[in-house]
């Protein structure tokens, strides 16, 4: 079989694939992630707002800066013109898939490396922890990273007056989605020029070219940091603790995607021991055709490793970004895919496809059955939806902590569904608390429990203290809870694990 016949034959079973990624999207009625509601009930809250704030205006307002966290906005707002809320949501998880799809085989092609059959290991990291955390400002940012870093290197040897605006404007385009990939890029360039001039005797006027390129960047980045600036970390303690070496250990060799539960174990293993003797194949056949070189030298390569050593040194908070660590190791892993080369005249080749192809499809078909469960865990969460709820009313989340041994806690954010439903004010909107999201709480807001309290320790809530609370949606409450909750609230619906309850009227 010719190598055009057999490429369209393998294109054809990428795009398959990469379809039924985006089946089992439109399938689930609701999409299992943490944050996942809350984004789009921000979204809704933000087109009222805009539109004159009928709606939510009375608790909510708007500030429209140009903060580095507006990917999901960018995409998915101009989507709700014509889109449900959970409409929208799918419509840009779907961009996602489409760009991640793109993004690999574009990577592949611009560093001169076969793009079939590497690139199908793209799909087990598609639904990663960070993308069904909800990190979708982030997430949509990756692909772009890589699109923009293939660019970079394509466009490399041409003049000045060409690289400084196309990598300011991508730069920019980063900065716009997502602080961390932004930062990436600017990496990523910085890989280039040490790339280019490794072996080569670095001409003086090259150096200053290669570096005013970056400047624009370097700007953009230093007036942000100047605007904000967080604290430093000095106490690197934590760098001697074993258990966080373990547990980063464990998150990098699954590449950020035991998502549900500890059963993910069974498919990543299979795949992740693929990816490495993949691995470990190419670098010795390139130690052995001395082209080491090739690879230690490159970009991509120097890139990985400056990651992986961030990865290594950073704290897992870093400054207010929470899970920082978790982040990376399913970028590292897409930064090292041009390492692995499978040539086709290689009589092995037929079989490293197969096993190729079947591990892709085992962790789809593990992905599969757990956002479905969990996407029916969420829909036995909404069984109380037709309650009807006075809009405009405050409803809370009230929710035992811990009972859910997933790391993914799609329920934690929840309500949101309901208070989009209803067009109630969720009490416990987490981003309209912070700077880094364009809906802000009013300054009349009512006094509402902190978000520790909400999400971790409602028992402890003392609700005499927030009067404005109306509603409760609980799951899963003891007797005790019940007890507690019964004193300032009257049960109106209950269905198997889930219960609404309304406040006493005096």
């Amino acid at each position: 079989m010719s190598h055009i016949k057999s490429d369209r034959i393998l294109l054809s079973i990428y795009l398959l694939i990469l379809i039924a990624h985006i089946t089992l999207i439109w399938v689930l009625k609701y999409i299992p992630t943490q944050d996942g509601p809350s984004h789009i009930y921000n979204l809704a809250v933000l087109r009222d707002l805009l539109q004159g704030g009928e709606i939510w205006g009375t608790y909510y307002t708007h500030d429209l800066q140009l903060i580095p966290n507006l990917g999901f906005h960018i995409f998915a707002y101009p989507l709700t013109a014509f889109l449900s809320p959970w409409q929208t949501e799918k419509a840009f998880l779907t961009l996602y898939i489409c760009l991640m799809g793109l993004s690999v085989p574009v990577m592949l092609k611009a560093f001169q490396r076969p793009v079939f059959p590497v690139c199908f290991l793209v799909f087990p990291v598609i639904f990663n922890f960070t993308i069904l955390m909800g990190f979708y400002s982030y997430s949509i940012a990756i692909p772009f990273f890589l699109l923009f870093f293939s660019l970079a290197w394509m466009i490399r040897s041409k003049p000045a007056h060409w690289k400084i605006p196309i990598y300011s404007l991508c730069g920019f385009f980063l900065f716009c989605l997502h602080l961390i990939p932004f930062i990436f890029y600017m990496l990523a360039l910085f890989c280039i020029i040490v790339s280019e001039n490794f072996n080569k005797h670095i001409k003086r006027k090259s150096l200053l070219q290669n570096i005013a390129s970056i400047a624009p960047l370097l700007v953009i980045f230093s007036f942000y940091k100047w605007n904000n600036r967080g604290p430093i970390f000095y106490n690197f303690d934590y760098l001697l603790s074993i258990e966080r070496l373990g547990y980063l250990f464990a998150e990098f060799i699954s590449f950020s995607s035991m998502n549900y539960t500890i059963v993910y174990f069974i498919p990543l293993s299979l795949f992740t021991a693929i990816f490495w003797m993949l691995m470990l194949i190419s670098v010795k056949n390139d130690f052995l055709g001395r082209h080491y070189k090739l690879i230690f030298n490159s970009p991509y390569f120097l890139t990985a490793t400056v990651l992986l050593l961030v990865y290594i040194l950073f704290p897992f908070y870093l400054a207010d970004g929470a899970y920082f660590n978790q982040r990376f190791p399913w970028v590292i892993f897409l930064l090292a895919l041009p390492i692995i080369r499978i040539p086709k005249d290689n009589f092995l080749f037929q079989i490293k496809l197969v096993i190729i192809l079947s591990s892709v499809t085992l962790v789809f078909l593990f992905n599969t059955i757990f956002m479905w469960r969990h996407s029916m865990l969420v829909e036995q969460y909404m069984s109380g939806l037709g309650v009807p709820l006075h809009k405009n009313s405050l409803i809370i989340n009230y929710k035992r902590y811990g009972l859910d041994t997933s790391r993914i806690d799609v329920l934690l954010h929840a309500v949101s569904h309901y208070a989009l439903f209803h067009k109630t004010v969720n009490a416990g909107n987490y981003e309209a608390r912070t700077d880094y999201f364009p809906v802000q709480l009013k300054e009349t807001f009512p006094p509402v429990p902190p978000l520790k309290s909400i999400q971790l320790l409602a028992r402890e809530i003392e609700w005499d203290l927030y009067p404005n609370i109306e509603y409760l949606v609980a799951w899963e409450i003891g007797q005790y809870e019940g007890k507690d909750i019964s004193s300032f609230f009257g049960m109106v619906f209950q269905e198997q694990n889930l219960s609404i309850w309304r406040r006493k009227q005096n």
